[in-house]
């Protein structure tokens, strides 16, 4: 017996969708994962087992393999939990099982069958689309952030018995979420507290609109760091699209962002950052100080650069 189901984690900066395929044959009774798992996607056997338990549809003795495709690929985090657990179900005909149309599959199980959210749904489900899944099956406490999502079909899931109503009767968790839209934070600074300094506030208001990077160079206390720290009150709010792309960058470095902040991001890192933190990548890519700036600003010292729309468009002219 044997089935696959589409999940996905977080590479860098950006989603990527994983094959999950279970394969269930006699022998003595072991399950076992392969697929380059790191130390918590390998407890994912435990998790689905006890769930599975819970639900009312223990393994029967017998030999379960699961393997996440593709292979050379480090899998990290928890969202394998619900894909293995469905992925295990259709090969022992709990559920129907169809590959047309697909859908990615995406939760963290509980001991109790309760699905749990993973944070960061949006960079993988913006992957998907792009390769043209347009089907989700995401936890409910991830749902608020994903309501400016377009063109896809969201399934959210309370408990593993909401996804097996889905595939056996296509019943959906009714949900609803307010848009709301934070368009200016309650912290930031106003420029049109700035008294005087014409020439300079001139300068800014250039730079903001052609997004253009800009150098400020004078004595402590002139002003240089009041007034920059200013420059988030004079931008326009980000666009759906925009508001998207920022959201799905804060979700892969593991940063909270509120799910209705429409706020241009503002990163003001210290002037000892080390190279890495400011643009990122290493071993395991990690995103850096001036992709988070992304649609925004990034304060450095006494230099200031505006993203100008490309997610490494800051490096390109730093």
């Amino acid at each position: 017996m044997f089935c696959s189901m589409l999940s996905g984690i977080v590479s860098g900066a950006a989603g990527c969708i994983i094959q999950v395929e279970a394969e269930l044959r006699s022998g003595l009774p072991y399950f076992t994962m392969v697929g380059r798992l790191s130390n918590e996607a390998k407890e994912s056997r435990h998790r689905v087992e006890s769930a599975l338990r819970a639900l009312g549809c223990p393994l029967p003795p017998m030999k379960v393999t699961v393997n996440l495709s593709p292979a050379d690929i480090r899998k990290t985090g928890t969202a394998f939990d619900l894909p293995i657990a469905a992925a295990v179900m259709a090969g022992l005909n709990y559920i129907p099982f169809t590959k047309e149309p697909p859908i990615c599959l995406l939760g963290e199980l509980g001991l109790d069958g309760s699905v749990h959210g993973i944070r960061q749904c949006l960079p993988i489900i913006m992957e998907g689309k792009k390769q043209g899944i347009r089907r989700f099956m995401v936890p409910y406490d991830d749902m608020e952030s994903l309501v400016y999502m377009k063109d896809v079909e969201l399934v959210p899931v309370k408990h593993l018995s909401d996804a097996v109503d889905y595939f056996r009767n296509g019943c959906v968790l009714p949900y609803h979420f307010q848009k709301k839209r934070i368009i200016l934070n309650s912290q930031c600074l106003d420029f049109s507290e700035i008294k005087g300094q014409a020439f300079l506030k001139r300068a800014l208001e250039i730079a903001v609109t052609g997004r253009h990077h800009i150098l400020l160079i004078g004595a402590p206390g002139c002003g240089k760091t009041m007034v920059l720290e200013r420059i988030p009150s004079i931008m326009n709010s980000l666009s759906e699209d925009e508001y998207l792309e920022v959201q799905a960058l804060y979700q892969a470095a593991g940063i909270h962002r509120d799910a209705g902040d429409f706020c241009p991001p503002f990163r003001k890192p210290h002037s000892s950052i080390s190279r890495g933190a400011l643009i990122g990548g290493g071993a395991v890519p990690k995103v850096g100080e001036i992709t988070l700036a992304h649609k925004g600003v990034l304060f450095t010292g006494g230099t200031t650069t505006i993203s100008c729309g490309c997610k490494n468009g800051a490096l390109k002219a730093a």
